[in-house]
Parts: C-alpha cells; structure tokens; sequence
C-alpha cells in the first residue's frame, strides 16, 4: 500500500466512491484522485484496514478470554474455600453433638433441671467468654493462669501463636 495514504483518506475515498446521494463517484473530493490509481489505493488500504481490525479484535478477543479464564479461576478458588469452611463448620458440630452424647451417657445427673450438656454448653458460650482455641472460661482458666486477650482468645493460646485473629 503507498505509504503515503493514511486510514482516514481511505475512508474519505470510499465515501466519495460510494456517494449514495447521486450514486455516482465524486473523484472531484476524492484524496486519491492525483494518485490515478485511487481504487486500487483505495481496495488495498481497505484491505489493510481489515487485516489490521481482524489483528486488533483478535487480540482483544485473547484479552478478553485470559481475563475471563482467570475470573473463573478464582471464583472456582473461592468456591472450593467456602466448601471446605462449610465441610468444617460441619465437622465441628458434629464433634460438638458427639461429645454432648458421650457428656450425657457417662455424666447424665451433673446438670441442673434436666438440661441436657447440648443446652447448657451453648449457654455458657452465650454468656460467658470462652477461649477459641481451648475452651477455657473464666471459672476454668488454663494450667499456670491466663487472662483474655481479645473476647475469645486467652493469653496462653496467643502466646503459643495457635490463633490468628480472623
């Protein structure tokens, strides 16, 4: 293509070929014209403006898909996260009714009122701080003492680094 010749008088060109008001050429107002070949200018910088569109949406196109393959890579990340916090919030409440059964087969006179060790552990939780990492209350502290560090979390258990504020 003549190097000469730029994207936009090759879309004037057109238009003036294309003059739909008269159906005929207006070569008058065409930028082509003094170039004596302005169809074939015109056909080939035509044809190098497709090539180039076809290079630039395909490029887009490969964006646009790596861009769409890593959102989906990462919500499929996420999912399997929220899976296994699920499967482990599951996990420890059946640990939870587990040992409330063992409580109430080998310790069933201990509570008062014919609670049962589900109701009475649920209780204490909701009204007294517990340790999230041992379980330790304040009536029950760890061996060797220890004092709360945040609404759940004892001194001895952020000492041995075994919880991580969430």
């Amino acid at each position: 293509m003549n190097a000469e010749v730029n994207a936009n008088q090759i879309v004037k060109a057109l238009r003036c070929c294309g003059n739909t008001d008269t159906k005929k050429p207006d070569c008058e107002h065409c930028p082509l014209v003094s170039t004596r070949m302005c169809v074939k200018v015109m056909l080939e910088g035509a044809a190098d403006l497709i090539v180039r569109l076809n290079d630039f949406d395909q490029t887009q196109s490969k964006i646009a898909l790596e861009r769409c393959q890593k959102a989906e890579a990462q919500l499929a990340a996420s999912q399997r996260e929220k899976q296994a916090a699920v499967d482990g919030r599951d996990e420890l409440r059946k640990a939870f009714a587990l040992a409330c059964r063992i409580m109430s087969d080998n310790l069933p006179a201990c509570l008062p009122d014919n609670q049962s060790w589900h109701d009475h552990i649920l209780d204490r939780v909701r009204t007294e701080p517990v340790c999230r990492v041992c379980g330790c209350t304040e009536d029950n502290a760890c061996p060797g003492g220890c004092y709360w560090i945040e609404p759940d979390l004892c001194s001895a258990c952020a000492q041995d680094g075994e919880a991580v504020s969430e």
